[in-house]
């Protein structure tokens, strides 16, 4: 919020003022462009078959799937395979370039190379579970197997519909179970599998069946652990130990079959799939979990392995058969990194002339297609949400969030991420009426970005990340403005208030112009009017409203926008529209229609031009326009505020996307507004040893920040803590103690908040904030018995008061001010000479060195004693007095003086008959030191009075009124004695008591009270260099006690 603009400011919280530091205006600039981010560097690609000329694959921003030319590279998309999903489905060459797939009971065939070729042949007749083992003959022949054993050789007609082809060769169905093992992608031979059945005397044969004929041939040579034989190309492949064992198709059938054992180069290790292209086995090999997938080949007639790729990119397995590489007449293809742009692409494996492989990038695949439809900027930091096609799935959202100020690593690097919908499900992209997507963002929000995402009947807010949002059964909602704690949201024409951190909402009311600034909530309630209110933590109540302003407009504002300490209103789009300065109070109109408020400026998008236009407001007055850039509005958009254009209100940038998806980022030469800031802790007071908590929001980012601490009655600096570049916030604590560890004084200190905006680092820091808190329980100054550090003063009745009786002890605990709260009743004070009374009372420091002050007292029989202060500073109260000694009646004064030889423990003034002064160190352990004597003379004072330091310098100080009334000052030297007296007055014999109270007025040095013949109580101030102010009038009355402490 802007603290000074608004009347009667937040407890704890202030600001300087926010008028601009210059008033002459500079030249935009742009200071930073951002390149179109990416989530990935390589699209994902799924290769499926390898036909003879082109390959058919699933790849990233494509449709459904697409056949591609090996030479070419040109794209063939294969809508009437749009419906076949691509989980759970099969594919497998066919022969050439026809390709064959299988989902369930539906085989598809086609030549993706011909439109509307494809066909479907429905499998359901021939038996609840079947699996398509081979289909070949250019996709005319199909091998079915049923679960159990039966195979089927269908004959795949034009029209759909399958003829059954007789088998030959093999084993009767009825004893044995004839079962296809491997699928084939190139060849006419299907491995057959001949066993048994339960019962039934007979070996296991192998068989090659071949799929134009239907006759199968027996074959030997193949061990009973083949159970994956597979035909590639010329030869029949299977998994063995240690790698693959191969063998010629011919040779099986001329009865001369060898297999020769291919041994993996990843052994021990995982071979992942493998194939056969040429003479060579092509291997992907994998020697650890988690290490890189290699691609090899490895001659079948010996020799060592070549690596091909040493980091492949697998595929889903799940989508192709039998494993990762897909295969087929064409050869092997495999994601790699083996590319011309040095990226991820299909790599084409097949034979060369010389025997070995030749690995060609057929497919570059580059990053992801992201396009950016929305654009924020909030403290510094760009937001962009991109749509992102996706491979097998909708388009989703993804957020590129780029800092340009704060400090550490991340600023001006991009991160990106997925957008999700209260951190459960993935965000799709789909319609909506301004732009290209239904999602829109808007940024400030100390939780992150703030979403709304519509459907036909509802809407969602949320934040992302966050596990709740807020739902409306409309989607006529919208997000009207967020700042660090609160959003504003308009819903079928109600207005809400959200806080995402408490998770609560409460109704505004209708839904009229609003916006949120740095806590504050500013709304139109009427004609021409504004209020501004506070809402409080957690929504409880309604926000206070704290001001109002007027500025004689007929309409009640649609839209209202705050930027630093300026307004912007308007009543829609033909308005009339305005700016009211919040600091100067000064009112003037602007142009109508969509328009972004900035730090002294409104910027506008020309649709007729593309001229995207700043004009200068930062005079009160409107003032000149220039152009930023020219770029085209989004096609069917009237208004693309945030879509592809935005105003950063804190930092003062802004920024905008290119036609080339760039995001520009400029500084506009309008002077910026002084920074101010909502500071606060999370308590108002602490206990020395605890953390006070202080946190803060700027208005600006700033290079460097600044709290200090002082204690308020003396203006010393307790605390300083310089916290670097950040882009809205800082946060720091104080633990209550000073240097060295010495518990900080009781009372009220100032906090202050300087800081350097980060567009003007090296400049001198101003103060942006001020506020108050409390240190209780600490250090007691002097004279002060309560935990609030306020000056105590103490009097004993000699008559019925206040409802007690004689004797009884008061306390008067000061204001601040100069003046005394109303008395509170200590105990019982058994004042006299006889036994058991007390002669003299001293209230003192902290004789026991427990933190708080204490109360001296001397019996009648000589012995000191003294009461210790309670926690809750009630003197004398439930407490018992502890003896320090005997023999004190030798003395007919007894003074607290405070730390007179600077050992950091108060000390006891002591005068005896003859009129020595005697100094007895305090030890802060229940007792005095041995007494040293200070000097004599001292009987020529009628009243010897401790004030603690009079003047500031840190040591306890001394008054005395001799036998004829005159006031002399003794500065206490800070070893244990005094400087040379000097007369401050005469005359004072009038009053019968007077007492050091410490800081009664909060002016930071320690005052006098003094009460004359009539009852009348008088306050004596001291200036910084001791002497003595007018005396002031306290009160009357002051004769119901007997004595003054």
């Amino acid at each position: 919020m802007v603290a000074a603009a608004i009347a009667g400011a937040v407890p704890g919280s202030a600001a300087a003022s926010t008028t601009s530091t210059t008033s002459t205006s500079g030249s935009p600039a742009e200071v930073a462009t951002l390149p179109a981010p990416q989530l990935a560097a390589s699209r994902a690609d799924i290769p499926l078959v390898a036909g003879a000329t082109g390959f058919l694959h699933q790849e990233q921003g494509l449709p459904g799937y697409t056949w591609t030319d090996y030479a070419s590279g040109t794209d063939t998309a294969q809508p009437q395979l749009s419906a076949v999903p691509a989980s759970g489905t099969t594919f497998l060459s066919a022969g050439g370039d026809h390709v064959a797939y299988q989902n369930g009971a539906k085989l598809g065939v086609g030549d993706p190379t011909v439109a509307g070729s494809w066909v479907t042949y429905d499998l359901s007749s021939l038996g609840a579970v079947h699996i398509v083992g081979d289909v070949s003959q250019n996709g005319t022949r199909a091998l079915v197997q049923e679960i159990g054993g039966i195979s089927h050789l269908l004959q795949l007609n034009a029209d759909g519909t399958t003829t059954e082809l007789p088998l030959t060769g093999l084993p009767s169905g009825t004893g044995y179970t004839n079962s296809a093992l491997g699928y084939q992608n190139s060849g006419d031979y299907e491995l057959v599998r001949s066993t048994p059945k339960s019962g039934v005397s007979g070996t296991v044969g192998y068989y090659l069946l071949n799929l134009d004929t239907g006759a199968a041939t027996s074959v030997s040579g193949i061990p009973l652990s083949a159970t994956s034989a597979t035909v590639r190309g010329d030869y029949l492949i299977w998994r063995s130990t240690g790698g693959v064992s191969v063998v010629k198709v011919a040779d099986l059938l001329a009865g001369t079959a060898t297999p020769t054992q291919v041994a993996s180069p990843a052994n021990p290790g995982s071979l992942l799939d493998y194939g056969v292209v040429g003479q060579q086995v092509v291997m992907l090999t994998q020697v650890a979990a988690g290490a890189p997938q290699v691609l090899s080949a490895v001659p079948i007639a010996g020799g060592p392995a070549v690596q091909l790729d040493a980091t492949v990119s697998l595929p889903v397995p799940s989508n192709q058969f039998p494993g990762y590489l897909a295969q087929g007449p064409g050869g092997i293809l495999a994601i790699g990194a083996t590319s011309p742009s040095g990226g991820l692409a299909v790599q084409h494996l097949t034979a060369a002339a010389d025997g070995t492989v030749d690995v060609t990038a057929v497919r570059g695949l580059p990053a992801p297609a992201e396009t950016t439809v929305t654009l924020t900027m909030a403290h510094g930091q760009v937001r962009q949400m991109l749509t992102v096609p996706q491979l097998n799935a909708a388009t989703r959202f993804a957020a590129a969030t780029t800092p340009l100020a704060g400090s550490g690593s991340g600023v001006g690097k991009t991160s990106t991420g997925y957008l999700n919908n209260g951190g459960f499900t993935p965000l799709q992209a789909g319609p909506c009426a301004l732009d290209a997507s239904c999602v829109r963002e808007a940024d400030g929000n100390f939780y992150g970005p703030v979403y709304t995402t519509t459907t036909a009947t509802s809407a969602d807010v949320f934040v992302n990340g966050l596990e709740f949002g807020e739902n409306f059964t409309t989607p006529d909602t919208r997000v009207v403005d967020v700042d660090s704690s609160y959003v504003v949201i308009d819903s079928a024409g109600t207005q809400h208030l959200w806080e995402p951190g408490q998770n609560a909402m409460i109704t505004l009311g209708t839904a009229n112009g609003a916006a949120l600034w740095m806590g504050t909530l500013w709304r139109a309630t009427g004609p021409g009017q504004f209020q501004a209110s506070l809402p409080q933590n957690g929504l409880a109540v309604a926000p206070a409203v704290k001001r109002t302003i007027s500025t004689g407009a007929t309409c009640t504002a649609t839209e209202v926008q705050v930027a630093q300490h300026w307004l912007y209103w308007s009543c829609g789009s033909t308005g009339p529209a305005g700016i009211y300065d919040l600091s100067t109070d000064t009112e003037f109109g602007v142009d109508p229609g969509p328009a972004l408020l900035g730090d002294g400026y409104l910027v506008r998008h020309d649709a007729a031009s593309g001229e995207l236009r700043l004009t200068d407001i930062h005079t009160d007055s409107v003032g000149a326009t220039s152009v930023l850039a020219t770029v085209p509005q989004p096609a069917g958009t009237s208004d693309d505020r945030g879509i592809d254009w935005t105003v950063d209100r804190t930092s003062g940038d802004v920024a905008y996307t290119g036609t080339d998806n760039v995001v520009h980022v400029l500084t506009t030469g309008v002077p910026a507004s002084t920074v101010t800031a909502t500071g606060g802790a999370w308590n108002n007071g602490i206990t020395p040893g605890q953390q006070w908590g202080f946190g803060f929001e700027a208005s600006r980012p700033l290079a460097s920040w600044q709290l200090v601490i002082r204690r308020a009655t003396t203006g010393q600096v307790v605390y300083s803590y310089t916290g670097g570049a950040t882009a809205a916030s800082g946060a720091n604590s104080w633990n209550g103690l000073l240097q060295g560890g010495t518990p900080a004084f009781d009372g009220t200190y100032d906090w202050q908040l300087l800081t350097v905006p980060a567009d003007a680092a090296g400049t001198t820091p101003t103060q942006s904030a001020t506020g108050t808190m409390g240190v209780y329980y600490g250090r007691m100054p002097f004279h002060s018995y309560g935990e609030n550090g306020q000056s105590t003063l103490l009097g004993v009745l000699n008559k019925p008061a206040f409802g007690y009786g004689y004797g009884y002890g008061m306390e008067y605990t000061g204001n601040g001010n100069g003046t005394y709260a109303s008395p509170v009743a200590s105990t019982y004070w058994n004042l006299g000479t006889g036994p058991g009374q007390l002669n003299a009372v001293v209230p003192f420091g902290d004789v026991n060195g427990d933190g708080y002050n204490d109360v001296v007292v001397r019996t009648s029989s000589g012995e000191l004693e003294y009461y210790p202060n309670q926690p809750a500073g009630d003197v004398l109260n439930n407490a018992t007095p502890r003896t320090i000694g005997g023999g004190w009646n030798i003395y007919n004064s007894l003074v607290s003086v405070g730390d007179l030889n600077g050992d950091g423990h108060d000390d006891l003034l002591a005068r005896d008959a003859s009129g020595e002064l005697w100094l007895y160190p305090g030890t802060g352990r229940g007792g005095f030191a041995p007494r040293v004597a200070i000097g004599g003379g001292w009987n020529t004072y009628a009243r010897i009075i401790g004030v603690g330091d009079l003047n500031g310098d840190g040591i306890s100080d001394l008054l005395a009124v001799d036998t004829h009334g005159g006031l002399w000052r003794y500065f206490g030297n800070g070893k244990g004695g005094f400087d040379a007296r000097v007369k401050l007055g005469t005359g004072y014999w009038i009053y019968n008591a007077m007492v050091g109270v410490g800081d009664v007025d909060g002016h930071g040095l320690n005052s006098v009270v003094a009460r004359d013949t009539a009852g009348v109580l008088w306050r004596y101030d001291f200036t910084a260099s001791g002497a003595l102010e007018p005396r002031i009038r306290v009160g009357g009355g002051w004769n119901i006690y007997s004595n003054l402490y």
